[in-house]
């Protein structure tokens, strides 16, 4: 009987998030993945994380044939990332109070994403 591979071991969730993030890298980097996980508290090698992913990928494209794209980050997903460039921005601005409180940075960051993101176009 062949042995399972220790990452399949790993919680659902932490294979979830894995799967997510190899996708989202475009299924390289996993040297990346390997320390991620180990900040998690799961030793696994990079050299795992690559015949994982290898499988994963074949899996993927079998079910959905080889020219079909791999999807992007969620909706939900690109919202965070440009709620955080915003606050980002703001927090850089050469005019924030350095006084400000982390609340002030978070509305004006909200103003910013509603200007740039929610705006209808002119």
């Amino acid at each position: 009987m062949p042995i399972r591979p220790r990452l399949l071991s790993l919680p659902s969730e932490v294979l979830d998030d894995l799967d997510v993030r190899l996708r989202e890298s475009g299924f390289a980097d996993y040297l990346a993945h390997a320390t991620w996980l180990g900040e998690r508290g799961h030793s696994i090698g990079k050299s795992a994380v690559y015949a994982y992913s290898k499988r994963y990928r074949a899996r993927i494209e079998a079910g959905r044939g080889r020219a079909a794209p791999l999807p992007g980050p969620s909706d939900a997903v690109k919202r965070a990332d440009q709620r955080i460039e915003c606050l980002k921005v703001v927090a850089a601005m050469p005019l924030c109070d350095l006084n400000a409180t982390s609340d002030d940075l978070k509305a004006a960051a909200a103003d910013l994403h509603r200007w740039a993101y929610e705006a209808p176009a002119p």
